[in-house]
């Protein structure tokens, strides 16, 4: 009778937070759909329509589709991160992408793992958790120290839309991965 102690509300809360992961999967399983046919299109130099790219992005971005590449542009596209990252991801097949997209879950896994097991941003499995995230990016976008790594884990908690990404998942995971990314990156410096 191990189990006739426990409160009726942790139950409640693992069958709610099961339908949150149930409703993610839903969610994540439509957006790899919109993905694989956006990149087949592409691939044939198809363009997107408006409706497309709403199923692709949602509504929020397609509204702000034009405002957010010119922005990233505006801020990145003279650098040699932003050059590479263009050089590497037009080279990309629909295979890379599943591969990329499977490793950004597995990474966001590891980094709410250690949130949820109650360890702080500067424990060996967050930042472990960061610097895998570090090298996700190292390896298929362009090449990122420390020090860059902090300046985009700080974009995670200034800008809202960064912020809105990782608060999704789970509210307060953007801190805490800018914080655990800090870590690490202070840590590769010693």
């Amino acid at each position: 009778m191990r189990g006739a102690h426990r409160p009726a509300g942790r139950r409640r809360a693992l069958e709610r937070q099961r339908e949150l992961v149930e409703e993610k999967i839903t969610e994540l399983t439509r957006l790899l759909a919109a993905l694989d046919t956006a990149l087949e299109k592409d691939m044939k130099d198809i363009d997107l329509n408006e409706d497309e790219m709403r199923e692709l992005f949602g509504d929020s971005y397609t509204e702000h589709f034009e405002e957010y590449q010119a922005e990233a542009e505006d801020r990145w596209g003279q650098t040699e991160a932003w050059k590479e990252s263009q050089r590497r991801t037009t080279a990309y097949t629909q295979e890379d992408w599943a591969k990329i997209s499977a490793e950004t879950e597995e990474n966001n896994r590891l980094i709410l793992d250690a949130m949820d097991a109650g360890l702080p941003a500067d424990s060996e499995q967050a930042m472990a958790a960061a610097e895998a995230m570090r090298v996700h990016m190292d390896h298929w976008f362009f090449p990122i120290d420390g020090k860059f790594h902090k300046n985009l884990g700080d974009m995670y908690v200034q800008d809202p839309r960064f912020m809105k990404t990782y608060e999704d998942l789970r509210p307060g995971l953007a801190q805490y991965l800018r914080d655990a990314i800090h870590a690490n990156a202070d840590r590769m410096a010693r």
